[in-house]
């Protein structure tokens, strides 16, 4: 199962987006999805995009950032009864562009995608369009580094089949961006702040 732009309650009646959720047999990946063009630089502790512009954006360590996304992912399915230890959810950022140049040391680490990591799988999809063919690739990497990364000797367990359908269903219940709906099918998604109306 997959879910697309859920927001995990965090404190305070805060939020946190994530981009992709895949559900699988034996783990839960959360993914950072960054469609960013330009370069991309480590400076201590901040990722600096460069963009062809030269305009120049400080980011955290988004790594380091999805990690709190994980552990909120955590701690909101242990109030479902759900209980999943941390290594069960496995997190990557992905960047889908093929114009980003990024920097050797952001390259090597292990929780970053790179369309060069995907090569393999992106060249054997049969589907129309950049966007679904690298969406069934990274799909197909998180199911492939199951079975190599071996973080710990109980991920060779699968999940029971209740245990699965009940995480499942705890992700579905995550709502995603609020959404207006305009009479004749107009949609906006974002966050809904304020909603002004006169009545007739």
């Amino acid at each position: 199962h997959s879910f697309l732009g859920k927001r995990v309650p965090g404190p305070k009646n805060s939020r946190k987006e994530i981009d992709l959720i895949v559900v699988s047999a034996r783990q839960v990946h959360i993914l950072e999805v960054k469609n960013w063009s330009g370069e991309l630089l480590q400076q201590g502790k901040q990722w600096i995009q460069v963009k062809r512009s030269g305009e120049s954006i400080a980011f955290p360590n988004l790594v380091a950032y999805n990690s709190e996304k994980r552990d909120l992912l955590v701690k909101y399915l242990a109030e479902k009864n759900i209980a999943l230890l941390p290594e069960f959810v496995a997190q990557k950022v992905i960047f889908m562009n093929q114009n980003l140049n990024v920097a050797p040391e952001i390259h090597q680490l292990s929780d970053v995608i790179t369309p060069d990591k995907l090569g393999n799988y992106l060249n054997v999809q049969q589907k129309q369009g950049w966007g679904a063919k690298m969406l069934d690739s990274i799909m197909q990497y998180c199911l492939a580094t199951e079975s190599v990364e071996k973080i710990s000797a109980k991920l060779w367990e699968s999940f029971s089949r209740e245990k699965f359908d009940k995480i499942v269903q705890a992700i579905s219940e995550i709502s995603t961006w609020d959404r207006l709906v305009f009479y004749g099918g107009k949609v906006l998604t974002g966050d809904v702040c304020k909603i002004r109306s006169q009545a007739q």
